[in-house]
């Protein structure tokens, strides 16, 4: 079964429990978001918009035991809610949300997306043995971007220009990536122990401009 988006008063047939794609927007019944997903356990594919998602909700989300893709737009992380936990995601995307301090330890995340989301002043992603790439675009807020033990990633988009530092550890394949453009703030980017060196293409830019402090072996 297929869905899209789902009124509040959508029910699913009788014993129908593999959704392959459940789509929910604000106009939807908390309870009725949340019975759903508890009737949905085999739901490989989440998108949610405009949603505060409550730890009673997000305990139905940590049901779904083949979620694999989550993608969340515009929504509210309560207190205890911990996106950690679903250990079980291949594929995040984040829009236009707050973001923790932290994000990561997902054994399983393969690709990355955050767009236009509001991060701390230091920002980092921890523990993403799998991911092989990561896209962070248009954010506020942080000045310091810190990724640490992915060591599959190979490509990083970081289009932002409101970086002034980032730090790579234990990302030994990293190969390329995009450090901001013109308008780029960044002043340090240390990319010791990945596979860039100083003279690689995706750093000519920086280091022409001869305003970052760029690190390599």
């Amino acid at each position: 079964m297929r869905c899209g988006s789902l009124s509040p008063d959508s029910k699913l047939p009788e014993g129908q429990n593999t959704l392959i794609r459940l789509q929910w927007q604000k106009n939807g019944s908390p309870e009725v978001l949340r019975n759903l997903l508890l009737a949905s356990p085999k739901t490989k594919e989440l998108n949610l918009a405009d949603v505060d998602i409550v730890p009673e909700m997000f305990d139905a989300m940590l049901r779904m035991a083949e979620l694999d893709k989550l993608t969340l737009f515009q929504c509210t992380l309560a207190d205890g809610v911990d996106l950690s936990q679903l250990k079980t995601l291949k594929q995040l995307e984040i829009s236009s949300m707050n973001l923790p301090a932290e994000l990561g330890h997902l054994p399983e995340l393969e690709k990355l997306r955050l767009s236009e989301c509001t991060t701390p002043e230091e920002f980092s992603l921890v523990d993403l043995p799998a991911v092989t790439r990561i896209d962070i675009d248009d954010h506020t807020g942080g000045r310091s971007l810190h990724v640490k033990d992915a060591p599959h990633l190979g490509y990083i988009h970081t289009a932002s220009p409101c970086w002034e530092f980032m730090v790579f550890e234990g990302c030994p394949s990293l190969q390329n990536g995009s450090f901001g453009g013109s308008d780029s703030q960044l002043k340090r980017l240390d990319l010791r122990r990945t596979k860039i060196r100083y003279g690689d293409f995706c750093l000519n830019y920086l280091i022409n401009s001869k305003k970052v402090e760029v690190l390599t072996d």
